[in-house]
C-alpha cells in the first residue's frame, strides 16, 4: 500500500523574502556540489532478477480483498509474464537450456551510496540514496544504461521507510515501483540508472530534522545526489550512453520535489547536453501551491492526514531561515494537537505515517482536547470520542479517506482568522507574517516557466492534495511545455488509490514519452482515467 501524504499549509497572502524577491530561494543553497569520488561511500549492495522482483510483489498483495491490492496483483502477474517471456527469448538466443530452471536471466542491482551536499545553512552534509541499475544475471555484468531517472519519494516519517533501506522495503511502495525503471525491456529506452535520494533527515542524517517541503533545499540535495550517482556509476560500473537523458518523477510530496528539481536544474543551467541533458518531469498530485491548498482546507473545514500538517510546520520551524530559531509549532497549532505528541512522534523517526495516524486516532478516543472525525463502516463520519468508540463500527484509521480533522482542531484561532479575512491582532502579526513568508518561498507556481516538458497529473477528487494545486499550475505555466492531465477514474480516485494507478500505468507511460521525445502528442488539460480498472 502506498503511503502517500501531503501537507496542510498555513499561508494566505503572498509576501517577499529577505532580499525582496518574492518566492526566490536564499542564496546559500543555490549551485551544485561537484562530486568527489574519493568521498563517495558505498553501503549495502544487492541484486534481484526481475522474476524475483515481480514474484515478491505478487506475494505482497495476492489474496487481499482490497481493490488497490487486487489491481497490483493483476499488474504483477502481467509483468511477471512479460519478464519471463523476455528471459526465455534471451536464454534461447544464447543457447542456454530453456528448461534448466534457475534464476531469471535479466535483473537489477541496487546500491546505497553516501554523497556530499549542503544543509539549510549552506554547511556541508553527507546524505544517502539508493541507486538501481540493470544487469545481465547470466554474465553478472551491467547492460548499456541509456538514461537517468531521478525518483522522488513520497512522505515518510520513520527512518525504516527510507529508499536506502530498499532490501527491507515492500515492493508495493513507490520506491519499489520507481526501481522498475532500471528494467531492460524490448524497448531499450527503459534501461535506466535510477537514483532515489533519502532526503535530509533520513539515512545518514536521521538524527536531524527533515526540512519537509523546503523545496529549493531538497531540490539542491537531490540534484547533488544525481551528479554523485552518475559519477560513481561511470567510474565503477560503466559509462552512460552518449546523449543520455535525465528525467525526474514523483507522486504527492515526491511530485512537488520532482517539479522543484526541474525548476532547480533549469535555474542553475544544468539542463544542457554538457550537464544533465534534462528531458522533463512527471509530477503526480503534488502540493505545488501552498496558498491554494490551505484555502481549500479552510473552505471545506477538513484537514485530511493531519500528520502531514505537523510535518510542514515543524519542517519550516526547524530549517527555514525566516522562521527557524524564532517560532515553534506551538505558535501555530492548538494545544490539543500538540498534546497528541505529534511533534515528538515526527522527531523520533520511529513511527511510520500509518502508525502516527493510528496514534492520533487513539488519542482522540481517550482525550477531549483533540478530536478526529472517523469513517464508520456504514459510510458516515462521526467524532471518534471515548463516548462513540464502542458505539459504532469503524473503518481502519489508515484507510483511504478514513479520518479528518476540522481546521480548529489543528490550527490556532488567530491563524484561522488570518486565513479567512487577512486580519490579525498586532501581537500575532510577526509570527503569521513569518510563516507566510517561509511557505511562500516554496510556492512552485510563481516566477518560473518550464523550458522542458512537464507532465502534471492530478486527481480531480483528491481529498489530501486539493485539485486547486493543479489549477494553480495550469494558470502559472502557460507555455507549450506544460501538459496538464486531469485524472477522473470511475472507481479509484482518492489520493492513495490514485497513487497506485499513477505508478502502475501513467507514470511509466509519461516517462517513456519524455525519453522517446513523443511528449508533444499529449494535449493540454487532457482528462485521463475513465473506467480503466
Amino acid at each position: 500500500m502506498f503511503i502517500l501524504l501531503l501537507v496542510g499549509v498555513l499561508v494566505f497572502t503572498a509576501c517577499s523574502d529577505d532580499n525582496g524577491s518574492e518566492g526566490k530561494p536564499t542564496s546559500d543553497i543555490t549551485g551544485v556540489t561537484q562530486p568527489d569520488l574519493s568521498k563517495i561511500e558505498v553501503g549495502e549492495t544487492g541484486q534481484r532478477s526481475w522474476h524475483e522482483h515481480y514474484t515478491m510483489l505478487l506475494k505482497e498483495v495476492e489474496g487481499s480483498n482490497g481493490e488497490e491490492d487486487n489491481m497490483l496483483a493483476e499488474y504483477a502477474r502481467q509483468q511477471l509474464h512479460d519478464v519471463d517471456s523476455i528471459d526465455q527469448s534471451l536464454k534461447e538466443g544464447t543457447g542456454e537450456d530453456a528448461d534448466s530452471g534457475g534464476s531469471a536471466f535479466i535483473g537489477y542491482k541496487y546500491t546505497n551510496i553516501c554523497y556530499e551536499s549542503v544543509d539549510q545553512n549552506g554547511n556541508p552534509v553527507k546524505l544517502s540514496e539508493l541507486v538501481v541499475y540493470p544487469y545481465e544475471a547470466g554474465n553478472n555484468t551491467s547492460v548499456e544504461v541509456r538514461n537517468i531517472v531521478i525518483g522522488c519519494h513520497v512522505t515518510i516519517t520513520s527512518d525504516f521507510e527510507r529508499p536506502s533501506n530498499y532490501a527491507n522495503l515492500k515492493l508495493t511502495t513507490d520506491v519499489g515501483m520507481l526501481a522498475c525503471h532500471a528494467r531492460m525491456q524490448e524497448d531499450p529506452v527503459y534501461s535506466n540508472l535510477v537514483v532515489i535520494p533519502d532526503y535530509q533527515g533520513y539515512g545518514t542524517t536521521s538524527s536531524t530534522a527533515h526540512p519537509y517541503l523546503y523545496q529549493t533545499l531538497t531540490a539542491r540535495q537531490v540534484v547533488d545526489g544525481t551528479l554523485a550517482a552518475r559519477a560513481w556509476f561511470e567510474q565503477n560500473v560503466c559509462k552512460l550512453r552518449q546523449g543520455y537523458k535525465t528525467i525526474a518523477a514523483g507522486y504527492s510530496q515526491g511530485g512537488s520535489v520532482a517539479m522543484a528539481v526541474q525548476r532547480y536544474i533549469e535555474q542553475n543551467n544544468l539542463d544542457g547536453k554538457s550537464q544533465l541533458n534534462f528531458a522533463g518531469s512527471v509530477c503526480g498530485d503534488g502540493p505545488y501551491d501552498p496558498v491554494a491548498t490551505l484555502k481549500s482546507y479552510v473552505a471545506t473545514d477538513k484537514v485530511y492526514m493531519p500528520v502531514a500538517t505537523g510535518l510542514i510546520i515543524k519542517g519550516m520551524c526547524d530549517s527555514n531561515p525566516v522562521v527557524a530559531g524564532k517560532y515553534s509549532p506551538r505558535d501555530y497549532f492548538t494545544e490539543g494537537f500538540i498534546n497528541t505528541g505529534i511533534i515528538d512522534m515526527i522527531a523520533s523517526k520511529n513511527y511510520s505515517t500509518d502508525e502516527v495516524q493510528k496514534k492520533l486516532a487513539e488519542y482522540s478516543a481517550t482525550h477531549s482536547d483533540f478530536n478526529i472525525m472517523r469513517l464508520t463502516t456504514k459510510g458516515n463520519y462521526m467524532p471518534y470520542t471515548a463516548e462513540n468508540k464502542n458505539k459504532y463500527s469503524w473503518k481502519d484509521a489508515t484507510a483511504n479517506g478514513a479520518v479528518y480533522c476540522t481546521v480548529d482542531q489543528v490550527m490556532r484561532p488567530e491563524v484561522i482568522k488570518y486565513i479567512k479575512d487577512e486580519t490579525v491582532a498586532d501581537e500575532y502579526r510577526p509570527k503569521l507574517e513569518a510563516i507566510v513568508k517561509a511557505l511562500e518561498m516554496n510556492n512552485l507556481c510563481k516566477q518560473w516557466q518550464p523550458r522542458h516538458p512537464i507532465f502534471v497529473f492530478h486527481s480531480m477528487r483528491d481529498e489530501v492534495v486539493p485539485f486547486d494545486n493543479y489549477n494553480s499550475a495550469t494558470a502559472a505555466f502557460t507555455g507549450n511545455y506544460f501538459k496538464g492531465l486531469k485524472y477522473n477514474a470511475g472507481c479509484v480516485y482518492l489520493h492513495v488509490g490514485t497513487g497506485t494507478s499513477f505508478y502502475m500505468y501513467y507514470e511509466g507511460v509519461y516517462t517513456g514519452a519524455l525519453l522517446k521525445g513523443t511528449w508533444q502528442k499529449y494535449s493540454h488539460d487532457q482528462e485521463v482515467g475513465g473506467y480503466i480498472w
